[in-house]
């Protein structure tokens, strides 16, 4: 059997639409850790207490989840050198397809063993 490691592995906007709650949401962020090598970088950017966003006349369930919680997942996951960016959303009063308040960037080292 083969097992492959990876030095980095990136995620834009899928934890939190994948994920239905945060438990959920946690064992993704330990499955994914299992792909990286000791001292891999996790990055990832996701929009935070998103509940919804509308796409084609339809509207999809996101979890909300803020940068806290994002740091509580990843240092209980081995993650180290943990660095999140927050950006607070702008010009909230016209977004008629989500309920986002902001973006976050988060990256993170896998502990060595």
């Amino acid at each position: 059997m083969y097992v492959f490691l990876f030095d980095v592995v990136t995620t834009s906007l899928c934890l939190e639409t994948a994920c239905p709650d945060r438990e959920t949401y946690s064992a993704a962020v330990r499955r994914i850790t299992r792909l990286l090598k000791p001292g891999g970088t996790f990055a990832l950017a996701e929009v935070t207490n998103q509940t919804f966003y509308s796409f084609g006349g339809y509207k999809f369930f996101t979890l909300p989840i803020d940068s806290s919680f994002m740091r509580e997942v990843f240092e209980k996951a081995g993650y180290v050198d943990i660095n999140i960016k927050s950006f607070p959303a702008t010009n909230l009063e016209n977004n008629t397809i989500s309920d986002f308040d902001g973006l976050v960037v988060l990256h993170a080292r896998k502990a060595e063993i």
